[in-house]
């Protein structure tokens, strides 16, 4: 595989894991409250399958969907990298997001 492609392999996995967990983050909190959670699982399944597919598509175009190490280890790196830095300020801006819409 040449270089390139595993650079850009690397590059998509982490920051695919980064924006998949700002989404879901505010996925969670959008329906954090809300009752049914039958519902809340059924939603939660759709938004994952979109997600893998999306994430497939793009590693389809890329790669060839050829599984690596570097995938499982830079989506976990991207996941830890977004919980320990940029969790807390997101979910900072979902609060006033919420707080603005209750207003309104």
């Amino acid at each position: 595989m040449p270089l390139n492609v595993q650079f850009q392999i690397v590059i998509v996995s982490f920051l695919f894991a980064v924006i998949f967990m700002i989404i879901y983050d505010f996925f969670n909190r959008l329906l954090i409250n809300k009752k049914g959670k039958l519902i809340r699982f059924i939603l939660e399944i759709i938004f994952f399958l979109i997600m893998t597919l999306f994430y497939f598509i793009v590693m389809l175009k890329i790669s060839y969907a050829r599984l690596n190490i570097f995938i499982l280890l830079f989506l976990l790196l991207g996941v830890l990298f977004y919980m320990f830095m940029l969790q807390h300020h997101f979910q900072v801006l979902y609060d006033g997001i919420f707080k603005y819409f209750k207003r309104k």
